[in-house]
């Protein structure tokens, strides 16, 4: 497949609309990982996070892999790992790729008013071309945001990128304390969530205090079900103070 050259922030804001065969240089801002997996298909789709390399923009690359194993009851089970998808193996925040794959715009059809999440989704075809690394360096610092009202509007300007915001405060959720339900932080002032997907199987909820403060807070501006939220990937180092912190 030949696909057009392009970059990333080009993809980010707009430029090049959906369903679009493209070809572009990013840096890797996450390792490979599972993103997406059903239960009910055994579907697996696996996604890394990427920057331009020249301009404060990102995106997500996606591609499925083969579908989960069968469970002794006849459910979907674990997924395989990420070799069988379209992704690299083995990436690393810093990495320099290079992508041939198509623009999508996505949002799960029960959302009403969600902005489309903008990502690129690897031809099932072409997994074993469609990515390759061309380079290594330092991983990408996060991109400082204080427009938190951009973010969980689905702004296009943060969809997909590593963001740091600094001086916030959770608001408490009802009988929940500043942690709600399925590891939720909501954001005082705000109402910008902070989620766990990318980290709640490995390490479960993180831990914080009612009316939690944060110095700053890293992490992935991504479209969770029907809300943009900032997912970090680690509950101690993308937080600070890290989780758990409550005093003793």
């Amino acid at each position: 497949m030949e696909g057009k050259a392009t970059t990333v922030k080009d993809i980010a804001t707009g430029v090049v609309g959906a369903d679009q065969a493209v070809k572009f240089s990013a840096v890797a801002t996450t390792p490979a990982m599972l993103v997406y997996s059903s239960k009910s298909s055994g579907s697996c789709l696996w996604g890394v996070f990427v920057k331009d390399p020249a301009a404060d923009y990102g995106t997500m690359i996606v591609s499925y892999g083969d579908k989960a194993t069968t469970d002794a009851d006849g459910g979907a089970g674990a997924c395989p790992d990420v070799s069988t998808s379209g992704l690299l193996d083995g990436v690393v925040p810093g990495d320099v790729l290079e992508i041939t794959a198509k623009t999508d715009a996505y949002a799960p059809s029960s959302c009403t008013g969600a902005a489309p999440q903008v990502q690129i989704v690897i031809f099932q075809d072409q997994k074993s071309c469609a990515m390759t690394k061309t380079g290594s360096g330092a991983a990408p610092a996060p991109v400082k945001v204080t427009d938190l009202a951009g973010i969980k509007a689905g702004k296009g300007d943060f969809q997909g990128l590593l963001v740091e915001i600094n001086d916030v405060t959770a608001e408490d959720w009802p009988d929940a304390g500043a942690v709600g339900p399925y590891g939720k932080i909501k954001l005082s002032g705000s109402g910008l969530e902070i989620h766990d997907s990318f980290y709640y199987k490995a390490k479960g909820a993180p831990q914080f205090c009612s009316a939690q403060h944060f110095n700053k807070i890293t992490g992935i501006v991504h479209l969770d079900y029907c809300d943009w939220v900032i997912q970090p990937l680690d509950p101690t180092t993308d937080f600070d103070p890290p989780s758990p912190q409550c005093a003793q």
